[in-house]
C-alpha cells in the first residue's frame, strides 16, 4: 500500500503507452498528519476525482480532505484539511453516549470522493459519513452522515455522473452492508436507500450516466444498477 502519497500525471493525452509514461509522474508527499498524544504520521488517502485540470480532491483517513487547483504544482499547491463534526462520532463516544476525552479528531476515514464538476464534489466513508461542497476550493464542505449512532454503514464508495445525481454504496459485514444509497440533491443531503439481497460487500460503483451504474462487491460479484 502506498502510503500518504498524491500521484498526478502531467499531459496524459500525448503520452506514449509504456515504460516511458513512467518518467512523467511527479510523486510527492502530503504534510504528516498532527495526532493525540502530540506525534505525526503520514495519513494514508485511499480515493481522487479531478473533474478538470483545475481541480483535484484527494480524501483518506482522519477525514482527511486534501484539495488542489493546480494538481502538477507540488505539495505546496495542496491544502490539506480535517473538516470536523458539529457532534462527536459514534466512534467518538464512551459506552454511555459521552464523548471520548481523548478524540479530537473523528476516528474514521473517507473511503471514496467523486466530484461531478468544479462545483460539485461529495466524499464518503466510515459511519455513513458524507462530506459534500459545492466549492471545493474554498474549503467549505457541509458534513453529516446518512446514520446516528451504532450500525451505521461503512460508505466504501460514491459516484456522481452528474450535479443532480450521486450514489454510494456501503461494505463490509452486517446487515449495514449491500446497500445503495442514492440522492439527486447531494448539498441538501437527502438520499434515498435501497438493499441488495445478499448484503454483499460493495466495495466501489461507477456510474457512466444517470441512468447506468455498476458497484463492485468484495468475492467478485457485481451488481448493476439503474
Amino acid at each position: 500500500m502506498i502510503v500518504g502519497l498524491v500521484v498526478v500525471l502531467f499531459g496524459v493525452l500525448a503520452l506514449p503507452v509504456g515504460a516511458a509514461a513512467a518518467s512523467k509522474w511527479s510523486v510527492m508527499q502530503l504534510p504528516a498528519k498532527q495526532l493525540e498524544g502530540g506525534s505525526s504520521d503520514q495519513v494514508p488517502l485511499n480515493s481522487v476525482s479531478c473533474p478538470s485540470v483545475r481541480l483535484c480532491v484527494a480524501v483518506g483517513a482522519l477525514d482527511t480532505v486534501a484539495v488542489s487547483s493546480s494538481p502538477t504544482g507540488g505539495r505546496d499547491s495542496w491544502r490539506v484539511s480535517y473538516p470536523k463534526y458539529a457532534e462527536p462520532k459514534q466512534s467518538c463516544l464512551e459506552e454511555d453516549g459521552v464523548p471520548a476525552a481523548s478524540c479530537f479528531f473523528p476516528r474514521g476515514s473517507l473511503d471514496g470522493v467523486s466530484c461531478a464538476t468544479e462545483g460539485l464534489c461529495v466524499a464518503v466513508g466510515y459511519e455513513g459519513s458524507v462530506y459534500a461542497s459545492a466549492d471545493p476550493i474554498s474549503g467549505s464542505w457541509s458534513i453529516g452522515s446518512l446514520y446516528k449512532g451504532p450500525g451505521a454503514p461503512h460508505l466504501t464508495g460514491v459516484s456522481c455522473p452528474s450535479a443532480s445525481l450521486c450514489v454510494a454504496v456501503s461494505g463490509g459485514n452486517g446487515s449495514a452492508s449491500g446497500r445503495v444509497f442514492t440522492t439527486t440533491s447531494p448539498i441538501a443531503g437527502q438520499w434515498q436507500s435501497d438493499q441488495l439481497g445478499g448484503s454483499p460487500d460493495l466495495r466501489a460503483v461507477s456510474c457512466t450516466t444517470t441512468l447506468v451504474c455498476v458497484a463492485v462487491a468484495k468475492g467478485g460479484r457485481d451488481h448493476h444498477l439503474g
